[in-house]
């Protein structure tokens, strides 16, 4: 009855979209008028209502990445980041890299919560979309926009809808929905920006049509439908498990959202959903059942900056999960605000005098290994009753919007600068530099974000350094957290009662063979002793590597303790052996797929004394 009911539907829904596009339509969804009804289906989308491009890039920012990512008139930062960029994206044409293109192999036709994870193909080529239109971009070369353009006509031409009446309703397709949304539109934006002769009228629309596809047979919804979930007119939101919205997803949904209704021209959605995001709300939510289900005592509220962050703390509702997720949170966002800024409207990064800087903030300052103050009273206990300390650092790494939130703060509005010391130090980071590319935001920071003002900061920051084989580099760290500084040579002197250093994650088999020990190349004015540290400054635990309750944030293990000697100011050379979970030598530490903050804890017997280091060594 309602398919006979939609089939009539899209005759007349089709002449409104003709009217908006002048391409003509074939409708493969509408809802009942009784219903829900989105601006596709009364055909009132409007590109011109927004500014293009203005999704997660506007004019000025990729006129800067142009002009200065590559050829006679390079200019750091830009610089030094797109060879990132250009490595990952000509190793899509490398059949022999795990990055590679394969069309046969992108076989997604339908989201589910099955196959919603990272290893989504649909996701993951949205994500390779997206960077070959930002290289295409930079260089001119329409091999890249022409691979673009073919991964999204492929999807657009066999997708068939989100969710499944057999696996799991909507759940957790609201993350990967968001993630598609952003960069297949964040690509396509770019190729019409440049005019590129592969890309018309008709690949617009049939990328519109995909997202508003709701064809299969177990097909729930359209992607376009569930991001609006905040409008459950039809019950349907209701009717499903979005449980996953209270603790952070619906940051994702919101960012594709916004880039869905900024390319198709929703003004209604887009409005929505930013009004829906600076609101506000309680951060309360509905105790019972697994803490993770927690739903938001006010339904549609769980994307809202209000409810996300803690206004005292700066913490948000993945800060007791695991560092990766709360980043990804924060840099959500991030991206948010960076797409309602292209379009004119600072009120996301501007709200609740700055939330979204104090989140930032908090995460910045936490992940390079400073002490952060916490609370983990209701309604902030979402997960654990304490902050998580599993992967702590390496979020920087995997997830980060960090650039583009300290460019809008410093340099692109005119309110008041300042509070904002941790992000400022985590992005003229030499070993975090450049920022990473990610397959959930855009990451990239540095190429797609930077401002030219940036440039003297730039060159005045330190060479960044390879580690050698099986040698961490002092100066090669996440930062010093207390009591040190780096010296002009690239030693680390530290002087005081406690000097805390903080680093990413080595390999700890170079050799293939597991780290048994490890020594540091010192110079000292005093006696003391180091421990080497994984998570935690002060640890509780002593030897494993990875331990059984990380999730509670209890995961300091000491890995080594190394006595120092007096040297007089002459170069040495101490080790310790790795300790075992019982806390007596003999332990080892081989690489298990987490990454760990690495922490080196510095005693010295007299704190006026000095001792500074070069090197630490990972021994088999």
């Amino acid at each position: 009855m309602i398919k006979d009911m939609i089939q009539k539907a899209a005759a007349v829904s089709a002449l409104f979209v003709f009217a908006w596009f002048c391409l003509g339509s074939q409708v493969v969804h509408a809802e009942p008028a009784s219903e829900y009804q989105s601006a596709y289906t009364k055909g009132t989308l409007d590109r011109n209502a927004f500014v293009h491009p203005g999704i997660i890039n506007n004019a000025q920012e990729l006129a800067w990445m142009k002009q200065y990512a590559t050829g006679n008139g390079a200019k750091e930062p830009w610089k030094s980041a797109f060879p990132e960029l250009k490595a990952l994206v000509q190793s899509y044409y490398d059949r022999s890299s795990g990055q590679y293109i394969d069309f046969s192999k992108m076989g997604t036709t339908q989201i589910t919560r099955a196959n919603s994870g990272g290893f989504n193909d649909m996701r993951i080529n949205a994500s390779k979309a997206y960077n070959l239109s930002v290289y295409y971009h930079i260089t001119g070369d329409e091999t890249y926009a022409k691979t673009a353009r073919d991964i999204m006509m492929h999807y657009s031409n066999q997708f068939e809808g989100i969710g499944s009446l057999k696996d799991g309703g909507l759940y957790d397709c609201t993350v990967i929905s968001g993630v598609i949304a952003q960069k297949f539109c964040s690509a396509a934006e770019i190729l019409i920006y440049d005019k590129y002769s592969g890309w018309g009228n008709k690949e617009t629309k049939a990328l519109i049509d995909m997202f508003n596809k709701d064809s299969g047979a177990d097909v729930i919804c359209s992607m376009a439908r569930l991001l609006d979930w905040r409008n459950d007119v039809d019950g349907l939101m209701s009717k499903y498990d979005m449980d996953n919205l209270a603790h952070g997803h619906a940051a994702f949904t919101d960012f594709g959202a916004l880039s869905y209704a900024v390319f198709a021209g929703d003004k209604n959605l887009y409005e929505k959903t930013v009004k829906s995001i600076t609101a506000s709300v309680s951060p309360d939510h509905t105790e019972g059942g697994a803490s993770w289900q927690r739903k938001p005592k006010v339904k549609g509220t769980g994307g809202s900056l209000t409810y996300i962050i803690n206004p005292v703390t700066g913490q948000n509702k993945e800060s007791d999960r695991d560092m990766v997720h709360a980043i990804v949170l924060t840099s959500s966002l991030v991206t948010s605000a960076k797409i309602a800024d292209n379009q004119g409207d600072n009120s996301i990064f501007e709200s609740h005098d700055r939330l979204l800087l104090k989140n930032v903030e908090f995460m910045a300052k936490y992940n390079l290994g400073y002490d952060v103050s916490y609370t983990n009273t209701y309604p902030w206990e979402h997960h654990t009753k304490a902050i998580t300390t599993f992967n702590r650092g390496y979020g920087l790494l995997e997830d980060p919007m960090f650039e583009a939130a300290y460019n809008y703060y410093r340099y692109n509005n005119s309110g008041a600068q300042g509070n904002d010391t941790y992000l400022e130090q985590l992005v003229n980071n030499r070993t975090i530099l450049p920022e990473p590319i990610s397959e959930d935001v855009t990451g990239m920071g540095t190429l797609l974000y930077s401002n030219p003002a940036r440039t003297e900061v730039y060159h005045r920051l330190p060479e960044k350094k390879k580690n050698p084989k099986n040698t961490i580099l002092a100066d090669q760290v996440f930062a010093l957290v207390s009591n040190a500084s780096v010296k002009g040579d690239g030693r680390v002197a530290v002087k005081g009662k406690k000097g805390i250093i903080s680093y990413p994650t080595p390999d700890w088999q170079q050799d293939g063979k597991a780290t048994k020990e490890i020594g540091i190349k010192y110079s000292s004015t005093t006696k003391g002793y180091v421990e080497i540290r994984l998570q935690s400054v002060d640890g509780t635990r002593y030897g494993q590597y990875l331990t059984s309750d990380i999730e509670a944030g209890n995961t300091g293990s000491l890995l080594a303790r190394i006595d120092l000697q007096n040297t007089n100011g002459v170069q040495a050379e101490a080790k310790g052996l790795i300790f075992n979970k019982n806390g007596n030598t003999g332990g080892e530490l081989v690489n298990n797929g987490n990454k760990h903050m690495l922490f080196v804890v510095f005693y010295p017997e007299n704190p006026n004394g000095q001792v500074e280091y070069s090197q630490l060594l990972l021994r088999p």
